[in-house]
């Protein structure tokens, strides 16, 4: 998460507004309230970096959430 925020930070040199959210993308839930957090602060999102360290070789059409 100390990562994320220095990023955060950078990006305010280049007049650029982020926030950092950590959370576990494999559970709903968690992906919901990063989206009404980001909509809360911002209205809309712009951009989303979705890093998860998770890759399965399956064809985007074929991901399901569970």
């Amino acid at each position: 998460m100390q990562e994320a925020q220095g990023v955060a930070e950078e990006l305010k040199i280049f007049g650029c507004e982020s926030i950092e959210i950590e959370a576990d993308i494999s559970k709903e839930s968690e992906c919901a309230r990063l989206i009404e957090d980001t909509v809360k602060k911002f209205g809309r999102i712009d951009v989303l970096v979705n890093n998860a360290g998770i890759q399965d070789d399956v064809p985007f059409t074929d991901v399901t959430l569970h």
